[in-house]
C-alpha cells in the first residue's frame, strides 16, 4: 500500500509518526527546520501516484521536478543529498509493492509512447515516418487499455488501504489495530 507519510492540509504539511522514525525524512526536518514543510510537499508530489492526494502524479517525470518546485517553492533545491536520499528511501518504500512497480513501468512506457507521437513528424519515403506513426496510432488502444488496466489495479490494491496480497493493513492506524 502508499503509506501515509504526510498529511497536507491548506498548503502545509504535516509529517506523520513515519517521518520521525524514517532517518532520511527525520534528517530533513532537522537540516530544514523552517522549509520541511514544503520540502516535504515536494517529496511527495515527486514519488506518490495517487491522483486524490497529488495532483502532479501524471505529469511525465522529465517535467516533474522542475514544475513541482516553480509551483511549491522556488527556493527547494532538488539536487540536495538529502532530499535526493529521502525522495529515494520513499521510492523504494513504494517499490516494495508489485503493483506500485507495475503501473510506473506501464506508466513510463506511455509516456515515452504518447513522447512519440507528439514529437515524431509525418514524412514519407523510404526513411519517412508514416509507417512507424501508423502503427503507433494502431497499438494505441492497446496501449491504452494496458495503461488504464495497471491504474485500476493499482488504484484498487495499493490505494484502497490494502496490502497487495488484499489483506486490511493497520499499518497507518492511529493505533495499531484500532479502526479510524
Amino acid at each position: 500500500m502508499e503509506i501515509e507519510l504526510f498529511d497536507i492540509r491548506e498548503g502545509v504539511c504535516h509529517p506523520t509518526k513515519h517521518c520521525y522514525s524514517i532517518q532520511a525524512l527525520n534528517n530533513i526536518m532537522e537540516k530544514f527546520p523552517d522549509n520541511y514543510s514544503k520540502i516535504f510537499i515536494y517529496i511527495q508530489y515527486m514519488t506518490s501516484m495517487d491522483t486524490k492526494t497529488n495532483p502532479y502524479a501524471g505529469f511525465p517525470d522529465d517535467i516533474k521536478s522542475e514544475t513541482i518546485i516553480k509551483d511549491v517553492d522556488p527556493t527547494i533545491n532538488p539536487l540536495d543529498s538529502d532530499i535526493k536520499r529521502a525522495i529515494s528511501c520513499i521510492y523504494d518504500i513504494y517499490r516494495s509493492n508489485p503493483h506500485y512497480r507495475a503501473f510506473i513501468a506501464v506508466k513510463k512506457n506511455f509516456d515515452k509512447f504518447l513522447q512519440f507521437l507528439e514529437t515524431e513528424e509525418w514524412t514519407t519515403g523510404k526513411e519517412g515516418s508514416s509507417s512507424a506513426l501508423l502503427a503507433a496510432n494502431k497499438n494505441m488502444p492497446d496501449m491504452k487499455a494496458a495503461y488504464d488496466t495497471a491504474e485500476k489495479d493499482y488504484m484498487k490494491t495499493v490505494l484502497n488501504k490494502k496490502t497487495w496480497a488484499g489483506q486490511e493493513d493497520n499499518y497507518d492506524k492511529k493505533e495499531y489495530g484500532d479502526e479510524e
